[in-house]
C-alpha cells in the first residue's frame, strides 16, 4: 500500500500505529509534531474535540504558537495540513475559543500556480535543461507535485525552484510526475541509460523530489555518468 502524505508532505500516515507521523525528510516543527501526536487526527484528518487550554498546559514550550485560543497553531501552522477554521470546528465560551477539532485534510489547490514575472524572465533567457535549446521554452516547477507553500507563494519562491524545459520535454516530465503521484514510485533514470536511478533517495516517494532525474536534469547529469 502506498505511503500517504499530507499536502505539505510534512506528515505521513502510519497504518500500524494509526496516526500521522512526522516525515523525517521534510519534518514539521517540533511543536506541530507534538500537537499532532496529542490530538491524533485519523487517516482522513478528523480528530475528536480537544481543549485548547489543556493542550497548552501539556506543551508549555509551544504556548506562544497556541495563543489563548489556538489562533496561530490552528490557522497558520498545522492548518497547512489539517482543516481547523470554520465555526463548526471550534466551540466558544463567550468570545474565547475553548475547544477545537480537525475536520479533514487540506487538499491541493486546483488553481494554476503563479510564477513571479522576474523569475519567468530569467528562466526564459536560459536553455532547456535537457535539450540545450532556446526554442519553445516553458518555465517548469522542479518539484512536480507543486505542493510547497514556499514555492507556490510569489513572495517566497526562488529562481532555484524552477528550470527551463522545451515544451515537449516538459510534457514528458509531466507524465512522469503523474505516474509518481499515482504510484508513489519515482522515475528511474536507468530507463534513460544512466547507471543510477536516483542521486538521492530511492524508488519510493518519501516526501521529496530531490534526487529524481526530472527534478533537476542538469544536477543529475553532474553527479551520474552514463
Amino acid at each position: 500500500m502506498p505511503v500517504i502524505f499530507t499536502v505539505t508532505n510534512r506528515f505521513k500516515w502510519d497504518d500500524e500505529l494509526e496516526m500521522w507521523l512526522p516525515n523525517p525528510i521534510k519534518p514539521p516543527t517540533p511543536c506541530e509534531a507534538q500537537v499532532c501526536a496529542i490530538i491524533k487526527p485519523d487517516r482522513e484528518g478528523y480528530s475528536e474535540w480537544f481543549s485548547v487550554s489543556e493542550l497548552t498546559k501539556m506543551l508549555p514550550n509551544c504556548r506562544s504558537l497556541g495563543g489563548s485560543n489556538g489562533s496561530s497553531m490552528f490557522t497558520r501552522e498545522l492548518a497547512k495540513d489539517f482543516l481547523f477554521s470554520p465555526s463548526q470546528a471550534f466551540k466558544r465560551q463567550g468570545s474565547r475559543i475553548v475547544e477545537r477539532r480537525a475536520y479533514g485534510l487540506v487538499k491541493p489547490r486546483p488553481e494554476k500556480f503563479f510564477i513571479r514575472a522576474d523569475i519567468r524572465k530569467k528562466i526564459r533567457a536560459t536553455y532547456c535543461a535537457v535539450l540545450g535549446t532556446k526554442s519553445l521554452l516553458e518555465v517548469n516547477h522542479k518539484d512536480g507535485r507543486k505542493d510547497s507553500w514556499v514555492v507556490n507563494d510569489p513572495e517566497t519562491q526562488s529562481i532555484e525552484d524552477f528550470q527551463a524545459l522545451h515544451k515537449t520535454v516538459n510534457a514528458v516530465k509531466r507524465e512522469a510526475c503523474v505516474v509518481c503521484k499515482d504510484t508513489n514510485r519515482r522515475f528511474d533514470a536507468r530507463h534513460l541509460g544512466f547507471s543510477f536511478g536516483w542521486t538521492e533517495g530511492d524508488a519510493p516517494y518519501q516526501g521529496t523530489c530531490k534526487g529524481c532525474y526530472w527534478y533537476d536534469p542538469k544536477a543529475f547529469r553532474a553527479k551520474v555518468r552514463l
